[in-house]
């Protein structure tokens, strides 16, 4: 009986972090598009129609609220180009389904000012057509 249990769950765990690889690639090649500042591909990132809500402190200033894709890239490249972010890395995905997931990430963010900060980032995907992409882009406290 036991054994049963422990391969059934196996099986669910295996399953549940196949489902998460593609919401984890996407993640992962946002990260890479913040971390080399291409705004370009940053905007393949956000969806066609609807809002984005966003929740940033650090990242771009404060901003708090839904705002269009293209604002959105705009908020980016303005911080982008006098700040940046490194060391971005996915550390948890939940996909509990084929549509939404949620990825949970760490970076370094430094500012303007030159001031480098820690930051853990969340990011709400959902499935648009054949692609994930960023619904919702908040911080978290540390």
């Amino acid at each position: 009986m036991w054994v049963v249990l422990l391969l059934t769950s196996l099986a669910l765990t295996v399953s549940a972090e196949e489902a998460g690889a593609p919401a984890r690639s996407a993640a992962t090649s946002f990260g890479q598009a913040l971390e080399s500042a291409d705004t370009r591909s940053l905007a393949r990132h956000f969806p066609t129609s609807g809002r984005v809500r966003l929740q940033l402190d650090r990242l771009v200033g404060r901003e708090h609220g839904f705002y269009s894709s293209q604002q959105v890239v705009t908020l980016l490249r303005t911080f982008l180009q006098e700040g940046s972010v490194d060391g971005f890395t996915v550390i948890a995905v939940e996909a509990p389904t084929e549509q939404f997931a949620r990825v949970d990430a760490t970076a370094r963010i430094t500012n303007h000012k030159g001031v480098t900060r820690p930051a853990t980032l969340r990011l709400h995907l959902e499935r648009e057509r054949d692609r994930w992409v960023v619904r919702e882009l908040r911080e978290e406290a540390p």
